[in-house]
């Protein structure tokens, strides 16, 4: 009880709830909300759909947009505010911890969206004295939604605090009502769906083990709010600091590594899950990588405090040390997760109906190659340009990425306008296009049925072999050359000694 009085007493929260609860304000919110949901179950009355989901997905759809995009956006911009009005470099200097400070904008700011959705329960309850779906659904089902808004919460917190000045987290709700505004549909009928299917399959599967749907999400979506407020405290805590430490950022791959793969576990369709998760966990330590990678000024501050300590560079480590060893470590990860896939969960090639049965030995050194010379790109290109590295990596990963893409399909398209039945086999445009990892992955583990396969692997691997040497070299001339321009050259002992002495 004292622990929970402690945090009752959160400065922000009190605020928050002082702010957003006056009833000025919070009965009409209520009061539309209710007339919003009573329209729903009228329509649902009317065309005799109490019996099935549309009532009960209808409902879900305002919970969801009420408590989870509302309250995202009132996240966002709280501290969006606060940043814009300094009074968060005043809760820093204050003796309040960081994650006091990250929970109270995170359970403050949508107080009002919770009563609002609290007003909706009472509906929820209608449709399930109706008989569909079940008492045990209906809390699955309104669980599942409150851990995703939570989820949600977290994601806007952080990025709101990422950026320069308070309108980052107004244009990152900006884009992410647009992404629901464009999702709309599939979010509506996928509420529909889990309305009628609730009951009919209240187990989900988490690799071998039968759990119900509510305590899958939690295991999904718990951990995904866990990370978020992990960086989100790390942000708060300092301005500058990184969103991830570098053994948060592998953690949080290994967790990702474990979630994929028992997700993917108990699928029996025809796909190839080692791609997927594959292409996955690149996609998510290309992310990482950037969270942990620090720029030329951290850099230098970090070999300047190693001299000070008797030390030639900062600690790998550390926020200011070089990515390598922590890419290293994410490349593993990569490597071992893609590869127990490729033995344990893949079950497309026992019965796939192309000639060449898929193999992913390749595949896999390839992804690992393309993310070891990312992270090295990315770090090379932040020593070298400062502020300005993270826009030369993506004019590199354009270039080297998407170009190859382009070109391949121009060249395929070209060669079906002008292909006759005695027509050779068109080689080259696959062979451009493996040079974009983006295809190259998926074709060198002979998906497709590519003319002159080995010609299209080899344009896979050597571009990802070459550029990680390289900038694994490059990495290692910039560090050098900045440790020289920082930490000064001790003088030749001969000139010390040649130097008259001199006795005061």
């Amino acid at each position: 009880m004292n622990r929970l009085a402690v945090w009752l007493d959160n400065p922000i929260l009190v605020k928050h709830a002082r702010s957003r609860l006056r009833l000025i304000h919070l009965l009409p919110s209520v009061a539309v909300v209710m007339v919003l949901a009573s329209c729903v179950l009228l329509l649902a009355y009317q065309y005799n759909a109490m019996n099935g989901g549309q009532a009960f997905g209808g409902l879900l759809t305002l919970q969801f947009v009420v408590l989870a995009v509302m309250g995202a956006s009132q996240v966002s911009s709280s501290v969006g505010k606060a940043r814009e009005s300094g009074i968060l470099d005043f809760h820093r200097a204050s003796p309040m911890p960081p994650i006091s400070e990250a929970l109270g904008f995170l359970f403050g700011a949508p107080l009002r969206e919770y009563l609002m959705f609290a007003a909706t329960l009472p509906f929820t309850l209608v449709c399930s004295w109706k008989g569909y779906p079940s008492w045990s659904g209906t809390f699955q089902l309104i669980g599942s939604l409150v851990l995703g808004a939570w989820a949600l919460h977290a994601m806007a917190l952080l990025n709101s605090l990422s950026g320069k000045g308070g309108k980052a987290g107004n244009r990152g709700i900006i884009g992410l009502v647009l992404l629901l505004i464009f999702t709309s549909t599939a979010i509506v009928y996928g509420f529909f769906a889990a309305a009628d299917g609730i009951d009919l399959y209240p187990m989900g599967h988490f690799f071998e083990v039968q759990l119900p749907w509510l305590v899958v999400m939690a295991i999904y979506l718990l951990p995904t709010a866990g990370f978020f407020l992990v960086a989100s405290t790390r942000r708060l805590a300092s301005e500058r600091a990184h969103p991830l430490s570098k053994p948060q950022a592998i953690a949080a791959l290994a967790t990702i590594s474990v979630l994929l793969t028992g997700g993917l576990w108990t699928i029996e369709e025809d796909f190839y899950a080692t791609l997927t998760v594959l292409y996955g966990l690149i996609l998510a330590s290309m992310i990482l990588i950037s969270a942990v990678t620090p720029g030329r000024d951290e850099f230098i501050k970090g070999v300047r405090k190693a001299v000070k300590e008797g030390r030639k560079y900062p600690s790998a480590w550390s926020d200011r040390g070089l990515n390598r060893l922590s890419l290293f470590c994410l490349c593993g990860l990569v490597l071992v997760a893609s590869t127990f896939a490729s033995k344990f969960l893949d079950r497309s090639a026992a019965w796939t109906n192309e000639p060449l049965q898929p193999s992913y030995s390749l595949p896999i050194a390839i992804g690992v190659l393309v993310l070891a010379y990312y992270g090295l790109a990315l770090q090379y290109f932040q020593l070298r340009f400062g502020k300005h590295g993270a826009t030369f990596t993506a004019l590199f990963l354009l270039v080297v990425w998407l170009l190859p893409l382009g070109l391949g399909a121009i060249g395929a398209a070209s060669y079906s306008q002008t292909r006759t039945p005695d027509s050779p086999p068109d080689f080259w445009s696959p062979t451009i296009a493996s040079l974009s990892p983006i295809f190259g992955i998926t074709v060198s583990s002979s998906i497709g049925n590519v003319p002159s396969l080995d010609r299209a692997r080899f344009a896979a691997i050597m571009p990802a072999l070459i550029f990680a040497l390289l900038f694994n070299n490059l990495v290692t001339s910039i560090r050098r050359r900045i440790e020289k321009e920082v930490v000064p050259e001790p003088e030749p002992i001969d000139a010390l000694l040649a130097e008259p002495l001199t006795v005061s």
